[in-house]
């Protein structure tokens, strides 16, 4: 999958691409993302959500990105850590500093999560198919 830089469509960001199977030229925006959770069959079993959307032509589909209970963890204290940005009080600068670490946190995670997984066969028990994983770059 290609993309091309983001443009702006209305008040959503949309990115767009070009699917590698049928050469279709789409829009991926936000409500185009679905999440969903995967049965890891092969190299590290394990259950995790994959962040995924689908060509609207030939259906192929590209993950973008991988959660566990970690990152979920991770990103629940970056929310709270960015509740305190926008105070004026002397708090807000070990707030930021905290926002950053567990940015800089979950980035490097989920980029070893995704490493980790990359090329697994994951299964969706619910539509009864299987992935070989490979993450859109």
């Amino acid at each position: 999958m290609k993309k091309n830089n983001g443009k702006m469509s209305g008040h959503s960001m949309s990115i767009e691409a070009k699917c590698e199977a049928c050469q279709e030229i789409f829009l991926i925006r936000k409500n185009d993302l679905r999440s969903k959770c995967f049965e890891v069959v092969s190299l590290h079993p394990a259950e995790i959500e994959l962040l995924y959307y689908d060509c609207p032509v030939c259906r192929k589909r590209y993950f973008v990105q991988v959660k566990d209970d970690r990152t979920k963890e991770l990103f629940n204290d970056l929310e709270e850590a960015s509740t305190f940005l926008g105070c004026r009080e002397p708090g807000k600068t070990e707030a930021k500093a905290k926002f950053d670490k567990t940015r800089k946190e979950l980035s490097r995670y989920r980029d070893m999560l995704k490493a980790m997984h990359e090329g697994s066969l994951v299964r969706d028990n619910e539509n009864d198919c299987s992935y070989e994983l490979r993450f859109t770059k």
